[in-house]
Order: C-alpha cells, then structure tokens, then sequence
C-alpha cells in the first residue's frame, strides 16, 4: 500500500488520543512532583527553583519551618539591589539542627536520656534494657540483663551506636556487661512504676465499703489479677 493511502487509513482519532496521553502524562507528574515536595504549589517560579535545587532539605522542614524560610526569601527579595547584594542570598535553609544532647555520667539519667533518643523498636528495646555503668572517653560501657543478651547483637547495637553519634555529635564505642543486673534502666524504672500503680488500684479496691462487705459475708477472697484499672 502507498505511503499516502496507509497515512489515510489511520483512525482520525489517533492523533487526539496520542495528544492527550501527552498530557495526562505530564499532569500525573505534575501531581506527583506535588505529592513528594509538599508546599511547592504556593511559591513562585524562581522560589521553586531554589527549592528544586535543594529538594532533600526542603522534604525535611516543617511546614513552619517553609513558611518561615519563604518569607525571609521575600524579606531579602524585597531589600533594594544594593542591600541584597551586602546581604546573604535568604535561600530556604537545611532543616535545623536537634541540639546536641549530652550523655549523663550518672546512672540515674541514663533512663530519661534513652527515652528522648529516636531509635527504631529493637534498638530501642536494647537501650531500655541497659544501665550506665561507665564512660572512658569515647568508650560507653553498659549493663544488660542475661534475660535480654539477645538485644546485644550487632544490629540493634550499630543502631543504637549511630542514634548516641547523631544526638551528641560524637563518635561512641559501645561496650556490654552481659548478665550484670540494670536496676536503673528504663524499663526497670517503668517496671517499678507499673507495680506500684498496680498495688495502689488493688488498695484502692480493697477499701471500697462494698468489698469489704462481700469479702466479710461470704468469706471471700480477691484475685490480684482479676483487678483492672478503669479506662
């Protein structure tokens, strides 16, 4: 068949739909570059390029915090040319940096430090289970119970390691005293905390009129575990 009698055959409609899957291509990416860079939409075209140029650190601000660096931009923006040139360019800065925390050289804050560290559940599990035994320059050493040696493998530990590099800007080695007991870990605080809200509900209980009542007419007798908290 000629070139010109196959280029007549074509459906009219192809060159339409062809288009048209243009676009919706274009669209669903437009939506998509919106959906992985939140906030984008409300900046003006040489605001998206400064943030397009830093993408991680915008991903990383809060809202506040892009609003915050939005409008210091159009603070500089709006300063006569030679201001601005005496001035640094108000680029949106890097997310701010968590204040560096210190690592307490008594046992006692050893739990309230691991609780405000961000780790991931095992590390977590790890860094509750250990008591502060020592700090020898950058040597951290650490008592963990033998019932939870298991949370001292090289993983969970590695992450604990970079959470206590990151919250201190330090470089940390991590040594174990497995099976020494941890009495002022977290979880044994939480622990001890537990039990004694366990023992003041069961007295509360105990002392209600009507249970003394029961308990005396019938003899009865009250299962510890059988007492809940409300709500």
């Amino acid at each position: 068949m000629p070139l010109q009698a196959r280029a007549r055959a074509l459906p009219r409609w192809l060159p339409i739909a062809i288009a048209l899957a243009v676009i919706l291509a274009g669209a669903v990416l437009e939506v998509a570059w919106g959906q992985t860079q939140p906030g984008v939409e409300t900046l003006s075209p040489d605001e998206r390029a400064i943030m397009e140029r830093n993408p991680e650190r915008w991903r990383r601000m809060s809202p506040e915090e892009r609003q915050r660096a939005v409008e210091r931009y159009r603070q500089w923006r709006a300063l006569p040319p030679e201001e601005r040139r005496a001035s640094p360019t108000a680029e949106p800065p890097a997310a701010p940096t968590a204040a560096r925390m210190t690592i307490p050289t008594e046992a006692a804050a050893w739990p309230g430090f691991v609780a405000e560290l961000k780790l991931a559940p095992m590390a977590a599990q790890l860094a509750a289970q250990t008591e502060l035994k020592s700090i020898d320059g950058n040597v951290l050493t650490l008592a963990l119970p033998a019932t939870h040696k298991h949370l001292a493998d090289k993983v969970y530990a590695d992450k604990l390691k970079l959470a206590l590099d990151q919250a201190t800007g330090r470089k940390w080695m991590l040594a174990f005293e497995v099976g020494s007991p941890a009495e002022a870990s977290l979880a044994a605080q939480k622990s001890r905390a537990q039990a004694a809200e366990k023992s003041r509900v069961e007295a509360a209980f105990r002392d209600e009129p009507f249970v003394q009542d029961v308990l005396s007419r019938f003899d009865a007798k009250i299962r510890p575990d059988s007492i809940k908290p409300l709500g």
